[in-house]
């Protein structure tokens, strides 16, 4: 089960490998740390082979990786990854990839694959694994230097999961970013507060003729109407009122 990590420095289009075990080496990892049945042979090749299996289980097992790796980040100190759905569809891509050769490697396009994502990440990390249970995969990978120390790394911030079932196993392929954070949809705006209280709607006239100004007021809603006449003085009586 091998980790990669590639650094993206100040120079453009420099890639620097770190960390990532050979070829041999990689692939005896892989084979030793992924999990078997009771009695089943490690080193046995895994021919894949048709199944029904829901896309829904898969996208479970993606969710109980991203669970598992965020709570063992917490438990270090570290804040959680954003889950980058664009890079788990790159992720899922590989693992259907490995899935179909029945044969776990690195993505020796992932530069590519996390450019195509976010152009401008500065680093990025893989892990691949094959196994029979999320959480047998999760704990393989962090009883491993290299693919620990990609799940609990200070400078990723974004993440993508991607999960094959296939020949009874599950193909994970994890993939890591430090790049700009994901900007989320912002919340909808809430909804507009109610209307103001009515305004009374007011005119003005010599209803009574007079000679005075007298006011007529609109309630507004259910609220009465009031009619002041004027009288001498600049004085204005409601009708009704003495």
């Amino acid at each position: 089960m091998p980790n990669f990590l590639v650094m993206r420095p100040l120079a453009p289009h420099t890639l620097r490998r770190i960390g990532a075990l050979g070829a041999a080496g990689a692939l005896a990892v892989a084979v030793y740390l992924a999990s078997s049945p009771a009695g089943a042979s490690p080193l046995a090749p895994v021919a894949p082979r048709a199944t029904s299996v829901s896309a829904s289980q898969a996208s479970d097992a993606e969710s109980q990786f991203f669970t598992l790796m965020n709570q063992a980040r917490a438990n270090a100190g570290l804040p959680a990854v954003q889950n980058d759905s664009r890079l788990a569809d790159t992720s899922r891509s590989w693992s259907s990839n490995m899935a179909s050769r029945g044969q776990i490697s690195h993505d020796p396009n992932l530069a590519g694959a996390v450019s195509s994502v976010e152009p401008n990440w500065r680093s990025a990390g893989e892990n691949v694994g094959v196994g029979y249970s999320a959480q047998g995969l999760h704990d393989a990978f962090m009883a491993s230097t290299g693919h620990r120390a990609n799940i609990l790394s200070s400078r990723f911030n974004r993440a993508g999961i991607g999960v094959v079932i296939s020949g009874g196993r599950i193909w994970v392929t994890v993939r890591f970013i430090e790049g700009p954070a994901l900007a989320y949809a912002p919340p909808p705006p809430p909804p507009p507060p109610p209307p103001p209280p009515g305004v009374p709607t007011s005119l003005t006239g010599d209803f009574d003729a007079d000679g005075y100004d007298d006011v007529l007021t609109y309630g507004p809603g259910g609220d009465a109407d009031e009619l002041w006449f004027g009288e001498a003085g600049q004085v204005l009586r409601k009708v009704g009122s003495r």
